[in-house]
């Protein structure tokens, strides 16, 4: 079935001056038209599908440059400036609000092998008019964060929206949640350590989320942060389930259909940007490495000091100089305080970089997936063309057989296949339209977010080695009794 044509604005999107604190984007919003009258009698037989209609919207995004330590520090707050849907992109007023939203905790309901984790969102809005109050607070498990995605990614995937990806379901982390650890503190404080990380990667999709203008007006995006109660449960959000099998055989068979069928590109802008991103793909992939590899050795330091401490703190009681036993007990507590550092420094490393070039890698994918959805578009074009050609030349067959009955009854067929080539031509050509700006948008606040990340990564730096040089000036006192 074809659907509705896009109509879009074909306003540039502006780049705007970026400083360090505080930056502002102008984006492309998406409006919901409900007018699908268009062509009526020519799809009267067809689902209908709405349309889409774009204007250009501003969204200006504050962040705090402060180092992430926990998560519960993190904030996001989105002023954005959107269209009401299902009214002309001419006439629709436009609405200024702010959205403020931050996951503050976590905790466990449960037992055994029924346990999971709940995820406390604190929603504060002001000015967007599809909110009725302005503050909300819900709880959400991490399948409703799954099932919000999948909704919004059937919704509007295939209209060249890049949706953001949710954090993948682990089947470690799920067994880490359901089973009581058996190792004391250090298995309590690796499932800390994963409930966070996963608390700062859903942090950030809902940050994509709320600063796309027609996301953030989406019923599902709006019932997911406003409604009190539970949500219905996914079915396809297990880690194992029969909708997960279903995926993969999707890829599959879409990867060899991009091999039977590849796509003649002629736009040189798409072939650009695919190689670029193909470029992007493999820097991130090597720097992602390098910042694993960053946060590891970082955190085997802070282990080896803290082991080291443990030591001194030992000789020191057992020495019987008591000026150098001093020292050894003062240098114990130099090197536990270093090894607290190391591992504050740990956490800012993975929160502030590495997750974020994991999430842009992730970004790149769905891009991908996105740039597939006109691929699949053109491909659907061929085959309306290539149906429309027999049924011309099956029509001139029966004409030169002087059957002029059947070629009389062949007209309206005709006439619906041209129908079909049209509407396939004019998706083809919205999606590609569409792809143009979402893929700025990406473009644009990569290069911000980056930015930022940058800037707040090396302030942190400079943190933490103005906080291990104090350390080390309360450890010259003491040095001085034992140096002759």
């Amino acid at each position: 079935m074809s659907r509705e044509p896009l109509d879009l604005n074909d306003d540039d999107i502006e780049v705007p001056h970026i400083e360090p604190s505080t930056l502002t984007v102008l984006e492309d919003p998406l409006t919901l038209d409900g007018n699908t009258t268009n062509d009526k009698e020519e799809v009267k037989n067809k689902k209908e599908i709405p349309n889409i209609d774009f204007k250009e919207n501003e969204i200006a995004l504050s962040v705090d440059t402060t180092p992430i330590v926990k998560p519960s520090d993190i904030v996001i707050e989105t002023p954005i400036k959107v269209s009401s849907p299902r009214e002309s992109p001419v006439m629709t007023p436009e609405v200024v609000g702010n959205i403020k939203i931050s996951i503050t905790d976590y905790e466990k309901r449960g037992d055994g092998i029924g346990a999971y984790l709940v995820y406390r969102i604190v929603t504060k809005v002001d000015g967007i008019k599809c909110y009725n109050h302005k503050e909300y607070e819900v709880y959400r498990r991490f399948s409703d964060f799954l099932g919000l995605r999948e909704k919004l990614h059937i919704k509007y995937q295939v209209y060249g929206i890049i949706i953001p990806q949710a954090p993948e379901k682990s089947i470690a982390a799920m067994a880490k949640t359901k089973v009581n650890p058996s190792g004391g503190a250090t298995d309590e404080h690796v499932q800390i350590d994963i409930a966070e990380k996963r608390m700062r990667g859903l942090q950030r999709f809902l940050q994509r989320v709320v600063k796309h203008p027609r996301l953030v007006i989406d019923c599902d995006v709006r019932d997911f942060l406003t409604m009190s109660g539970d949500l219905i449960k996914a079915n396809f959000t297990s880690a194992i389930s029969g909708n997960s099998v279903k995926k993969v055989f999707k890829t599959i068979t879409e990867t060899f259909s991009k091999l039977t069928l590849p796509m003649d590109e002629n736009d040189r802008w798409f072939e650009t940007a695919q190689t670029h991103l193909d470029e992007n793909e493999d820097v991130f992939f090597r720097l992602q490495a390098i910042l694993e590899h960053l946060v590891s050795s970082r955190k085997s330091m802070a282990h080896s000091q803290e082991s080291l401490s443990r030591q001194l703190a030992l000789l020191s009681t057992c020495e019987e100089n008591t000026s150098l036993s001093r020292a050894l007990s003062k240098l114990a507590e130099t090197k536990e305080c270093l090894s607290q550092i190391e591992t504050q420094q740990v956490v800012k490393d993975s929160a502030i970089l590495l997750e974020l070039i994991q999430e842009h890698l992730s970004l790149i994918n769905v891009t991908k997936e996105t740039f597939y959805e006109r691929v699949k578009t053109w491909q659907n074009l061929q085959a309306a063309q290539a149906s429309l050609a027999r049924k011309r030349e099956l029509k001139t067959k029966l004409e030169l057989q002087g059957k002029a009955d059947k070629a009389a009854g062949m007209r309206d067929e005709l006439k619906e296949a041209e129908n079909r080539v049209d509407d396939f031509e004019r998706d083809f050509k919205d999606i590609s339209k569409y792809i143009r700006m979402e893929y700025n948008r990406f473009v644009n606040q990569r290069m911000v977010d980056i930015k930022e990340a940058i800037i707040e990564y090396l302030e942190s730096l400079v943190l933490t080695q103005e906080r291990t040089l104090n350390v080390w000036q309360k450890m010259v006192s003491e040095t001085a009794s034992i140096i002759p």
